[in-house]
């Protein structure tokens, strides 16, 4: 049996010399600067619209008026973009229910039955706070227009949905769908 001490000196001595040879690499930054992080974001485009005024978060603030006295402030717009298979605790439950709404009216559209048509079609559907669907839209089509409307006309028959998780305003959906023939 090894004692005791020889034991735990040998732990320290392994813990020691794996985090020199982290700092080393670079893996590990001992000096304990600390940077900004940097977070990876999407955003999805929209055509440009000439005749649309800018968000009115693009003013500066000077150019914005200033409250009026007794008048209630309005409640900031919150909206947030998620897969339909997202695994971020906050949506988790409510986009499984939503999933699952969605996977009971959703079938084989007929006319790509007939014709042997298989393809995968990526939407974005928008839902509002009392669960309401605001907007559908192909992002990626399947390249057939029968499997590109049988992802819509799902979303659709689905509706409306459960009002939205934590006060938002609008909740965007990406989900795919995909559509395989079977021998």
């Amino acid at each position: 049996m090894i004692p005791r001490n020889i034991l735990i000196l040998s732990i320290v001595i392994s813990v020691v010399s794996h985090l020199v040879i982290l700092s080393l690499t670079g893996l590990i930054d001992m000096r304990d600067r600390r940077e900004k992080a940097d977070f990876l974001s999407v955003v999805l485009n929209q055509p440009r619209d000439e005749t649309r005024q800018a968000p009115r978060d693009a003013l500066k603030p000077e150019a914005l008026p200033p409250p009026l006295e007794g008048t209630p402030e309005v409640p900031e717009e919150r909206e947030e973009t998620v897969a339909l298979d997202s695994k971020d605790q906050r949506y988790m439950p409510y986009l499984k229910r939503l999933r699952m709404r969605i996977e009971k009216v959703w079938a084989y559209p007929a006319k790509a039955l007939e014709q042997n048509l298989a393809g995968t079609t990526v939407i974005r559907f928008s839902i509002d706070s009392e669960g309401a669907l605001a907007a559908v839209q192909v992002l990626t089509s399947s390249g057939f227009d029968a499997i590109d409307e049988g992802a819509v006309s799902a979303v659709r028959d689905a509706a409306p949905y459960e009002p939205l998780p934590h006060q938002l305003s609008r909740l965007h959906i990406l989900a795919t769908f995909q559509y395989r023939l079977t021998e």
